[in-house]
């Protein structure tokens, strides 16, 4: 379904990897830099209230078969525990999360969390 352009206030991705941003400058034809080249462990609250949409991909590797299936124990983890920490603090939260499901990631603490912190 189309969204109405006056839906969505803002757009502000996020990604620590200025490569990540490069390549993506390189394959969408956009006059700017579309990533924040930013750190999601240092977004602070009162930068995420009123999001309304959150999509977060988190790194396969803390949870996967063929990793070492740290999770939480995994520093790649680290943003994603940090923004489901911070989501029952906010005031406004948003209305949808839309997260990858990266295999192993559907069993893993980090889930349990990001549910708990859901269900908050």
């Amino acid at each position: 379904m189309p969204v109405a352009s006056d839906e969505i206030r803002e757009w502000v991705p996020a990604e620590a990897s200025h490569m990540a941003n490069d390549v993506y400058s390189l394959n969408h034809e956009l006059p700017y830099k579309p990533l924040l080249p930013r750190d999601i462990r240092l977004v602070k609250q009162n930068e995420m209230e009123c999001s309304d949409l959150w999509l977060l991909s988190p790194p396969c590797q803390p949870y996967t078969r063929l990793g070492r299936q740290q999770d939480v124990g995994d520093k790649r983890a680290s943003p994603l525990l940090h923004l489901t920490e911070m989501l029952p603090k906010l005031r406004q939260k948003p209305k949808a999360l839309l997260v990858e499901n990266v295999v192993g990631f559907e069993t893993s603490e980090s889930w349990h969390r990001l549910a708990d912190a859901l269900l908050e």
